[in-house]
């Protein structure tokens, strides 16, 4: 499929993760949100991600109202095309309520009838970057972004949210990283850490088991850009390199 024919998809992408951001700004710092929990406290939800999630999909409805939607906050809507759109209102919520202003962000993805991944964008409200991705090509701010330039584990700066009452699933995954590489334990979500992979800040973040609007956008991103996303049991690497995620899959070892 050309990249061509997937230019309004790309349009109302951009535009739905940009709606998305802007209806959670509205919300950001507030003292009074309300937020509550789904299933245990490391998981929150405020009113900011629901009305950011039905601002994108009333966006993308409009358009393409034959299309399906998967999102965060408890939506799931049957298509009649045979595509997905995937919503992630506000990835990095605990880092929104807590007012880590480049810690979170808003992600769109498009699935095709045959599951493959059109298009995706991810919006950084904090610095108002945009990044997209499409058959080929993965830009920030307008701008192509390559990855894959090969870096030794040891000189990697590597990212993690894997807590560590966690770590005990991974044996070898502290120990070895503490020793080898620059290893960093954030709050942050995946579209933070993306951005920052992207930008060339960060060269891999590992995280634990995700869902499919946590991951979606992220790996299309990373894989059109020249890098890598892989899974290994729980854990979900994501790099900028093939070589790179290939050296960290074998230190993520789960028992």
């Amino acid at each position: 499929m050309s990249v061509t024919h997937l230019d309004q998809e790309i349009e109302v992408a951009s535009a739905a993760a940009r709606i998305m951001g802007s209806k959670a700004l509205s919300y950001y710092g507030k003292q009074e949100l309300e937020v509550s929990f789904k299933g245990n406290p490391s998981n929150p939800v405020s009113v900011a991600d629901r009305e950011a999630q039905t601002a994108g999909l009333d966006l993308i409805r409009g358009s393409f109202p034959e299309d399906g939607f998967i999102g965060e906050e408890d939506l799931d809507a049957v298509s009649s095309s045979g595509r997905y759109w995937i919503l992630d209102p506000i990835d990095g919520t605990i880092a929104f309520l807590h007012r880590q202003h480049q810690g979170w962000g808003c992600m769109v993805s498009l699935v095709g009838v045959d599951k493959e991944t059109l298009v995706s964008a991810v919006f950084m409200p904090a610095t108002d970057d945009i990044y997209l991705a499409s058959p080929g090509l993965t830009t920030g701010n307008g701008k192509r972004i390559t990855l894959g330039k090969e870096k030794s584990l040891a000189a990697a700066h590597i990212s993690t949210s894997i807590n560590p009452d966690r770590q005990l699933m991974y044996p070898n995954f502290a120990p070895a990283l503490f020793s080898t590489a620059d290893l960093v334990h954030n709050g942050v979500g995946s579209a933070a850490s993306a951005a920052r992979i992207l930008e060339g800040t960060l060269d891999a973040n590992i995280v634990h088991a995700q869902n499919v609007w946590d991951y979606t956008p992220i790996q299309h991103l990373i894989a059109e850009a020249g890098g890598c996303s892989l899974e290994h049991g729980n854990a979900r690497i994501t790099a900028s390199s093939e070589a790179l995620a290939a050296e960290l899959k074998h230190l993520v070892e789960v028992s």
